[in-house]
C-alpha cells in the first residue's frame, strides 16, 4: 500500500485511471501482466489489487475520495507515510486506526485452513464492497437516496406490496422522506428519513425527526444516513417515546449486500459433502391413495399424475421425518384472481425426492414456507402466508416434468413481474431453496 499512498503523497486529487497507469510502470509490469483477468472473469487481477489498497487505506482514514472515482490523500496518511520507513501493512493501519494500542494479529494465510483462508477472503472482499457500495450511493442524487432506502426496506419483508413503500421527500416535507406500511393490512405506518450525508448526523436531526413523527401522529421511524451517529444523537434516540431506529453507512452498507441491492453474486464453484440429513433420511411416499394418481391434476394436460413409490425412492418410506406440512404454517389459498403459465422443464427421481421435504421457515431469512401436495409445490411467502406459486408436475419416463404453474395476480398480495421472470423465480426457488445448488435470483 506505500506505492500507491507515496502516489497520493503530493495532496492532489489522482484519477483511478491516473493510479493504475503510473503504478503499472512504477512496478514495470507487462501488458499481460496489466490485463490478466481475475478467475471471475470480471476485472483485471492489477485492478482489483489497487481497489483493495484504495478500500483499506480510505477505512483506515489514510485518503478520501471527494468523489467517484478520485482519490486524494488525507494528513493522517501524510503522518503514516513519515512515521513509517518499510512496506504499510495492516497492522500498521490498525495501530493508527485503534490510536496506537496493540491488537492482536490475524494469522497468515500459511498459518489458516484452506477453510479459514475462504473465510479471511471473504470478510476481506465484502468490505471493500461496503465501502465501494457507500461511494457509489454518495455519487448519486438525493432523491436516488431516498428510493433506494425505501425499496430496501421494503425488500427485507415490510409492507404487503411495493404500492404501501413510498418516497414522498420534497420541499417542506417535515423530515419524511418515505413511508412504509408495517404490515399487509397497514395497520401502522413506518415513517422514514433519508440523509446522504458526509458529516456525522447529531441529536439536533434526531430532535427534528421525532418532531416530525409527533406532527404524523406515528410511533416508528427509521433514520438512515451515508455517515454515522453521534453518541448524543443515539442516546436522544433512545430516551424518547418514539421508537425511532438509526442505520449509520456501515449498517446500510451490509443490509444492501444482504438483501441482493446493487450488488451482483460472484460464483467460484466450491463444492462440499452434502451432510444434508433430510437428503439422506427416508422419504415418505406421497401418494394418498392406493391407485397412486392425484385426482386434483387436470387429465388433459399429463397422462398419469405424479407418483413416487418406494421401489423408485430404493429404500422404505414408513419411517418417520418431519417434512413440510399444509398445517406447518398458517398460510392463505391462491387467490381468485391468478394466472397460469407453461412450464417445461425436467427433474430425476433423486431431486424429485428433495423437493418432497419441502422448507419450514426457521430464520428470518428463510422468506418462503414451501410444501409437497398431490402432485403439486406450494410456494408461501413466510411472513404473510400468502400462496405465492403452485407448480405442477407429471411422470415422464424415468423422471418428472414440470409441466405448469398458477401464479398469484393479486396486487394486494404480490406485485406482478412478469410471466417469463416468474418461470425464472420458481426455478431459481427449486435449485437454491430445495435442491440447494449454486444460482442467482433473476434479474429485474
Amino acid at each position: 500500500m506505500r506505492p500507491l499512498l507515496e502516489h497520493l503523497s503530493d495532496g492532489a486529487e489522482h484519477t483511478s485511471e491516473e493510479t493504475s497507469t503510473i503504478l503499472a510502470n512504477l512496478f514495470h509490469l507487462s501488458e499481460q501482466e496489466r490485463t490478466q483477468l481475475q478467475p471471475t472473469g470480471k476485472g483485471t487481477v492489477f485492478g482489483n489489487r489497487i481497489a483493495w489498497a484504495k478500500a483499506r487505506l480510505k477505512q483506515a482514514g489514510m485518503i478520501d475520495s471527494p468523489r467517484s472515482g478520485v482519490y486524494q490523500i488525507v494528513p493522517s496518511g501524510t503522518v503514516l507515510l513519515q512515521q513509517t520507513t518499510g512496506p504499510i501493512t495492516l497492522k500498521e493501519l490498525d495501530l493508527v486506526k485503534h490510536g496506537g494500542l496493540e491488537i492482536t494479529d490475524e494469522p497468515s494465510p500459511e498459518a489458516m485452513t484452506p477453510d479459514e483462508q475462504i473465510e479471511h477472503a471473504h470478510k476481506q472482499i465484502r468490505q471493500k464492497l461496503a465501502v465501494d457500495l457507500l461511494e457509489q450511493i454518495k455519487a448519486c442524487s438525493p432523491t436516488f437516496f431516498e428510493e433506494l432506502v425505501v425499496r430496501l426496506i421494503f425488500k427485507m419483508g415490510y409492507g404487503g406490496s411495493e404500492a404501501d413503500a413510498k418516497r414522498v421527500g420534497r420541499s417542506g416535507d417535515g423530515g419524511i422522506d418515505g413511508t412504509i406500511k408495517l404490515d399487509s393490512l397497514g395497520l401502522e405506518t413506518v415513517y422514514i428519513q433519508a440523509k446522504r450525508w458526509e458529516g456525522v448526523v447529531g441529536s439536533p436531526e434526531i430532535h427534528k425527526f421525532a418532531g416530525a413523527l409527533q406532527g404524523q401522529k406515528a410511533k416508528k421511524g427509521i433514520f438512515v444516513t451515508t455517515s454515522s451517529f453521534t453518541k448524543e444523537a443515539q442516546k436522544y434516540a433512545g430516551s424518547i417515546d418514539s421508537k425511532i431506529i438509526l442505520i449509520d453507512g456501515g449498517q446500510l452498507a451490509e443490509l444492501l449486500m444482504d438483501n441482493g441491492i446493487g450488488v451482483t453474486e460472484a460464483k467460484y464453484g466450491i463444492k462440499k459433502l452434502d451432510s444434508n440429513e433430510k437428503f439422506l433420511m427416508p422419504i415418505k411416499k406421497i401418494s394418498n391413495d392406493d391407485s397412486g394418481t392425484f385426482p386434483s391434476i387436470a387429465p388433459r394436460t399429463i397422462d398419469r399424475a405424479l407418483w413416487v413409490p418406494d421401489e423408485l425412492l430404493g429404500f422404505s418410506s414408513s419411517r418417520e421425518m418431519k417434512i413440510a406440512e399444509p398445517s406447518d404454517w398458517q398460510t392463505t389459498p391462491l387467490p381468485d384472481k391468478r394466472t397460469k403459465i407453461v412450464l417445461d422443464r425436467q427433474f430425476s427421481t433423486e431431486a424429485i425426492q428433495r423437493m418432497l421435504a419441502g422448507l419450514i421457515p426457521e430464520a428470518m431469512e428463510d422468506k418462503w414456507f414451501i410444501y409437497w401436495h398431490d402432485g403439486m409445490l406450494f410456494f408461501h411467502r413466510s411472513w404473510t402466508g400468502f400462496c405465492i406459486y403452485v407448480v405442477r408436475f407429471a411422470a415422464d419416463g424415468d423422471g418428472y416434468r414440470m409441466i405448469e404453474a398458477d401464479v398469484n395476480r393479486d396486487p394486494e398480495q404480490y406485485p406482478e413481474v412478469g410471466v417469463e421472470r416468474d418461470a425464472k423465480i420458481i426455478s431459481f426457488l427449486i435449485d437454491v431453496v430445495l435442491l440447494r445448488r449454486p444460482g442467482e435470483f433473476p434479474s429485474e
